[in-house]
């Protein structure tokens, strides 16, 4: 049995961050066809490849069903003229996993990394993914991250940033903007490779109405 307070001494992370990583059940909120995909090619850490992401390429993971479904339902969609529309239907993905018992658990190599809280430390990792890392180019090593996400203006702030409209200082103070969402970063296939779907929740926004 691990003896949690001496690991949050050893580690750094609070006993409460801890705990929150200690459990069986993932959620990854997705379109139906990437899950089609998922389910005959598996869990590919770099399927979003070229895309600006906080923690840079990687399988990402919430810890509730209802944050993942929220997430994706924030998340505007092309419509077949290319215009940004309301999203109409999603699912999330469950899959048993555990990432406390991976890391303190068993004997590893995996790299970690913590952030929780939205701080500059977080805000500037942010940063350097979202501009210098969106192809991997850049990668940081860690093979597990846990924290907070950022907001849903990354994007936003920096191409404000590369045109000139804002300072370097002032686009790492606009990314410390809290929300309450946490998210789990898997960036080592053989992780992804560890990962089982247990449950499958669609959801349609024509069937709310």
């Amino acid at each position: 049995m691990t003896n949690i307070e001496q690991l949050s001494r050893e580690t750094g992370i609070a006993i409460k961050q801890l705990n929150r990583l200690n459990r069986d059940k993932w959620y990854h909120g997705t379109t139906l066809e990437s899950y089609k995909n998922i389910c005959m090619q598996g869990v590919l850490y770099s399927y979003n490849i070229g895309t600006q992401l906080d923690f840079g390429t990687g399988f990402y993971l919430t810890e509730s069903l209802d944050a993942a479904s929220r997430y994706m339902d924030r998340l505007p969609e092309l419509d077949i003229s290319g215009k940004l529309v309301e999203r109409k239907e999603w699912c999330v993905i469950e899959f048993e996993f555990n990432p406390f018992k991976l890391l303190f658990e068993t004997e590893n190599q995996y790299k970690y990394c913590n952030f929780p809280v939205h701080d500059e430390k977080f805000a500037k990792f942010v940063f350097e993914n979202r501009l210098k890392n969106v192809y991997n180019e850049n990668p940081h090593g860690y093979d597990i991250i846990w924290g907070v996400m950022s907001d849903s203006i990354p994007p936003e702030i920096i191409m404000s940033y590369l045109n000139n409209e804002i300072t370097y200082e002032n686009a790492i103070k606009a990314l410390q903007k809290p929300q309450s969402m946490k998210q789990l970063y898997i960036g080592n296939q053989a992780i992804c490779n560890m990962l089982h779907i247990s449950n499958l929740v669609e959801f349609n926004k024509k069937e709310e109405n």
